[in-house]
């Protein structure tokens, strides 16, 4: 017998078993990825460089990061989870307007689901701090850049871009404040490798621990007391809750994209139809199973655990911050501060 008969991709005559399946796989991989990058608006030329980035960017987690030399890779079902993810976020994160948009005193939430850019225009996102110290105003006008980032998020990241607007409401107002801290969060520790008192804004400007927050809204003397004080406090607490534990983790952008869809895909978010539900839920599970065969893959069993474990409080402490910024939202609006509609529904609106 020959002995190329005996190999188990052939039968006993030698003829290969299914020559066109390994194939047919390639092509539905290939075939996902040109369609989610067709079905992008105004996309710019960069984005023709993301898959290479980002395969390189995977490859580069599968080295031991002592020896150098490639472990086991991560399954392909897997691996190909985490790549659409960043390539999901470089082309969000790229998205700029084609035309000028004018955007309105008041929409609904409705018309931004179709139109995020009516919030706010996508200005590049700028995290160097090079603008200067932040005041309410910036803080505010940073909010609604984030919110309109959201929306381009939703509207892309599968299964929620299939669903109807009102659970896309839902699911917005269910993560806005965590996906907000997770973004500004994830540049702060990326950008300021050895400064551990400021939080970066994605239009350039910044927060310190130790330099109040300029409010120049009219309020009575106690009422700008009470709300300098709630701002220094989950100022404060945004840094040693989140960006310190981040900054310590050696926080990377493939675990950042993770945990992004994981918050963004809660299948417990209100008004969603049982089947939307049912599909959230999987999706998150197969992003936490990519996840964490992706630490599996490039650390021991039990450092792999641990390292899933702290990423996953690290949701933990995204939530507890994100209830505390929707409690100084709440003083903001109590003293009549300026709060647009589409940022005051989101926050507020239980009906979401």
């Amino acid at each position: 017998m020959e002995p190329d008969a005996i190999r188990p991709d052939r039968d006993k005559t030698g003829r290969q078993k299914n020559p066109r399946r390994g194939g047919s796989e390639n092509n539905t991989t290939k075939m996902s990825s040109n369609s989610l990058s067709g079905e992008l608006p105004c996309v710019t030329s960069e984005d023709s460089a993301v898959s290479d980035d980002v395969r390189t960017c995977t490859r580069s987690f599968c080295m031991n990061s002592t020896s150098g030399h490639p472990k086991c890779p991560v399954p392909i079902g897997d691996e190909s989870v985490l790549a659409t993810l960043c390539e999901i976020e470089h082309i969000c994160n790229q998205l700029r307007d084609a035309h000028p948009v004018i955007t309105k005193a008041s929409i609904t939430l409705f018309d931004a689901v179709l139109r995020p850019s009516l919030i706010v225009s996508r200005s590049p996102l700028i995290f160097d701090g090079s603008l200067g110290l932040a005041g309410c105003k910036e803080y505010f006008e940073n909010l609604r850049r984030l919110i309109v980032l959201l929306f381009d998020y939703a509207n892309t990241l599968k299964p929620i871009a299939d669903l109807t607007p009102s659970e896309k409401i839902s699911i917005i107002h269910n993560c806005v404040s965590q996906f907000a801290l997770l973004v500004v969060a994830y540049h702060t520790v990326r950008n300021t490798e050895l400064v551990s008192s400021t939080i970066l804004l994605p239009s350039g400007h910044y927060f310190h621990r130790e330099k109040p927050v300029i409010i120049i809204e009219q309020c009575e003397d106690k009422q700008i007391i009470l709300l300098e004080s709630r701002i220094e406090i989950v100022k404060k607490n945004i840094l040693d809750v989140v960006l310190s534990p981040m900054r310590r983790l050696g926080f990377t952008e493939i675990e950042m994209v993770a945990l992004k869809a994981i918050i963004a895909l809660d299948p417990s978010a209100a008004n969603l139809t049982p089947h939307s539900a049912s599909l959230l839920a999987v999706a998150r599970g197969s992003v936490q199973n990519a996840l964490y065969a992706h630490l599996s893959n490039r650390l021991s069993p039990a450092e792999a655990t641990s390292r899933f474990g702290n990423l996953l409080l690290l949701i933990a402490g995204l939530s507890k911050m994100g209830a505390a910024l929707c409690g100084m939202m709440q003083l903001c609006r109590d003293l009549s501060m300026d709060i647009d509609p589409v940022v005051d529904g989101l926050f507020f609106n239980d009906s979401c």
